[in-house]
């Protein structure tokens, strides 16, 4: 595993931490730079919005990726339907003593008035279907982490506007979604996956 700990990936700036050790996946670099490129050379406006899908405290939750798949699956079919043409890429963590957790980012075709409300509550609908969970109350059972918040609880972006007409704002606004994507390359907390099993999967990625 090739691994940097600069603070930039072909000029654009990364998370790492090179005192703590902490660095990025070159590879994976390499497929959340050609995903994000691809999409923003697609499409002339592009809403790229952050979700974390997680399992319940005590779920039995298998070893290998399905339920991610077919969330996926379902997901990008419904809003492909809608015309949205989206894209995405997942990555998978495990920790020791827990079950694994997946950071998500998908990429949505944009136009004019779009918010990213209305597609993380779509996916929240579409997890709970996935894991088969709802809520008492019926409604959304909260497992869709929305990215919103930090640890601390902090309001953070969760969306990223990638407008190329727009000369003041694509640019700062690619920089800082690459540099919030390059957590899915972060390589601890990725070595407790079970052999054979895909830490990280994009969509597929034309070659031009």
């Amino acid at each position: 595993m090739a691994i940097t700990y600069e603070n930039e990936y072909h000029g654009r700036p990364i998370l790492t931490d090179k005192e703590q050790k902490l660095g990025c996946d070159i590879k994976n670099l390499e497929k959340i730079e050609s995903l994000t490129d691809y999409v923003t050379d697609k499409h002339v406006n592009t809403l790229c919005v952050r979700m974390d899908p997680r399992f319940p405290k005590g779920y039995n939750a298998p070893k290998d990726n399905k339920h991610i798949q077919k969330f996926i699956s379902k997901h990008v079919k419904h809003f492909d339907r809608k015309g949205y043409d989206p894209h995405y890429i997942w990555v998978r963590e495990q920790s020791r003593e827990k079950h694994q957790h997946y950071h998500l980012a998908v990429f949505y075709k944009g136009c004019k008035g779009m918010r990213p409300a209305p597609f993380l509550e779509k996916a929240e609908e579409h997890w709970d279907q996935t894991i088969g969970v709802k809520s008492s109350d019926g409604q959304t059972s909260g497992l869709l982490d929305h990215c919103n918040k930090d640890r601390d609880g902090n309001i953070q972006k969760n969306a990223y506007w990638l407008r190329q007409n727009d000369e003041k704002t694509f640019e700062t606004e690619k920089d800082a979604c690459f540099q919030r994507l390059s957590y899915f390359a972060k390589t601890n907390t990725k070595g407790n996956c079970p052999p054979r099993i895909r830490k990280i999967s994009t969509s597929r990625v034309l070659n031009k």
